[in-house]
């Protein structure tokens, strides 16, 4: 395993600095830890907590980022949820089938929704991925809208800020960066448009430090 050899090492490489700088021993119990731990077969992000992952996050360990596991299932176990799937695997996998994708695309978008439904099946094997990355990767959505009709959705690290938002969008926008005005996604569907909502007050104006809500709206006010 690459990350085992990596933490060897790490391992080897801070034993030998600890002799003329005794404050890295902290850092070799870590390691020492992290190297039982990978010999045992364990995902380092599973034994380890945050604070010691991050002391370690400059080797880049592989058994350290958010995994996705995904299994090809016959449409059969899909609706059915076969737990027999589940059974010694590292992480829960989400189940899809290739097959009903594959015939889902040649649909229309009515039909596809028709034949998940009879199928039992709640949603596209796509939908799921894209929902359980952005949960893993702690991502949410925000819109941009031009022109009162040109929308676009962009990903944004759950927490973040306005102003790291409008970086996104363009890099002019950070530095000239003056408000926002902001609009959940929900409110502009009620209103039927970006004027109208800002007719009975359900835009916000809002500053660098707005932290941004997943389905927001958001017109960048800056000076380039």
């Amino acid at each position: 395993m690459k990350d085992l050899e990596t933490v060897g090492k790490s391992l080897e490489e801070a034993k030998i600095h600890v002799k003329t700088d005794p404050k890295l021993q902290e850092k070799v119990n870590l390691l020492e830890k992290a190297k039982i731990g990978l010999e045992e077969g364990k995902l380092i992000k599973n034994f380890l907590n945050e604070e010691e992952l991050q002391e370690i996050s400059d080797l880049f360990l592989l058994t350290a980022k958010p995994q996705l596991l995904v299994l090809n299932v016959s449409e059969a176990q899909l609706s059915e949820g076969s737990e027999e799937l589940q059974i010694a695997l590292p992480t829960k996998p989400l189940l899809i089938s290739a097959k009903l994708e594959s015939e889902l695309s040649a649909f229309s978008e009515e039909e596809s929704e028709e034949y998940l439904k009879t199928s039992g099946i709640s949603q596209t094997g796509l939908d799921k991925i894209i929902k359980e990355s952005y949960k893993l990767l702690a991502l949410i959505t925000f819109f941009t809208i031009a022109k009162g009709t040109q929308v676009q959705a962009w990903p944004l690290r759950r927490g973040e800020t306005a102003l790291r938002a409008s970086s996104l969008v363009h890099s002019d926008f950070e530095r000239g960066f003056i408000t926002s005005e902001v609009l959940q996604f929900q409110d502009l569907l009620n209103s039927g448009s970006w004027q109208k909502a800002h007719e009975v007050g359900k835009i916000q104006t809002c500053g660098r430090d707005y932290e941004v809500a997943n389905g927001d709206i958001i017109e960048f006010k800056a000076k380039i």
